[in-house]
């Protein structure tokens, strides 16, 4: 799988945020888009999913030689700060993302249980989603990314908050995914920056 961005624009109001963008991504990488506050990190992230319009230009999810838009099902967000329900379970949590795929409960209950275990929370599974500590609440949003099973991956600003150490569990939680999905993460860590395949530098526009 590629993800091949060409000669992208993309407008907000009467302000240019992205001016001529192009890049490619592969499935297996893990990609970093950094630039300062306001360059257009999230912005970004938003044109590949689909959530933020063009002005012109592309953004083709390529398989083999079929080039079609990105389909939203093939997307898994990890938003900035978590997007945990706070009242709910650390394992229900994961069941809603699990279930909404159409799999059975059984089969949703076992991914979702796997899922935790992949980022080490699993011991913390009948707990209160708003008890976690940031750095588990993170590694929460990847578990529920995990459970929809979809091969492109978008985080943004996923150490944002976390202390030194949190921030390299998440490093070497995304180096652990990068073998299931291509991996887009807005950042200006340059820890997380030093440890992926491939940078898009915005600052510079390419």
């Amino acid at each position: 799988m590629r993800l091949i961005a060409h000669d992208v624009i993309v407008e907000l109001g009467s302000t240019r945020i992205l001016d001529g963008l192009s890049f490619t991504l592969k499935s297996g990488t893990i990609t970093a888009v950094r630039g300062p506050s306001g360059s257009g990190k999230t912005t970004l992230l938003g044109a590949i999913a689909g959530s933020v319009p063009i002005e012109s230009g592309t953004i083709d999810w390529c398989d083999g030689d079929q080039a079609i838009p990105v389909p939203a099902g093939a997307v898994a967000w990890v938003p900035q700060g978590g997007n945990a329900l706070g009242a709910r379970t650390t394992l229900d949590n994961v069941l809603v993302a699990a279930l909404s795929t159409g799999i059975s409960d059984t089969a949703a209950l076992r991914r979702s249980i796997q899922c935790l275990q992949r980022v080490d929370i699993a011991p913390r599974k009948r707990n209160d989603a708003d008890t976690l500590s940031g750095g588990e609440q993170q590694r929460l949003s990847f578990a529920r990314a995990l459970a929809l099973d979809r091969p492109l991956v978008l985080a943004d600003e996923p150490t944002a908050g976390l202390d030194r150490a949190n921030a390299e569990n998440v490093v070497a939680l995304l180096r652990s995914l990068r073998s299931r999905s291509a991996i887009v993460v807005a950042t200006h860590d340059q820890h997380l920056i030093a440890a992926c395949d491939v940078v898009v530098d915005l600052a510079r526009g390419a």
